[in-house]
């Protein structure tokens, strides 16, 4: 979405005595991203498209955050239809069916 962000009169002097004929007015557009509403997209079609771009940028955030910061990161998504998508950085720390059920039954007593 283009919208303007600053107007100059005439060639950025203050002055605006000049002839309109020999003098330009200048709007300066920027690109800017508009704003969301957050609500389910209901088209299909459109919601997987949004789904698969920012579960991979989810997935290479967690990836910088650990590389940055030294951080142990872990990062489990679970699309609609159920498929599991995984992050790890550490190479200990695997999402096997088995130790998943422990992982999430551990983390859910400590609630």
């Amino acid at each position: 979405m283009w919208k303007p962000v600053e107007v100059t009169w005439p060639l950025g002097k203050e002055e605006k005595d000049c002839s309109i004929s020999t003098q330009f007015c200048f709007v300066l557009l920027k690109m800017v991203r508009g704003k969301i509403e957050m609500k389910r997209i209901e088209n299909a079609s459109s919601r997987q498209v949004t789904f698969s771009k920012r579960r991979n940028g989810l997935l290479k955030k967690a990836y910088e955050l650990s590389v940055l910061c030294d951080a142990e990161v872990a990062l489990i998504v679970f699309s609609q239809k159920g498929r599991l998508y995984e992050f790890a950085s550490s190479e200990y720390v695997s999402f096997t069916p088995t130790t998943f059920y422990i992982s999430v039954s551990f983390f859910l007593m400590l609630f």
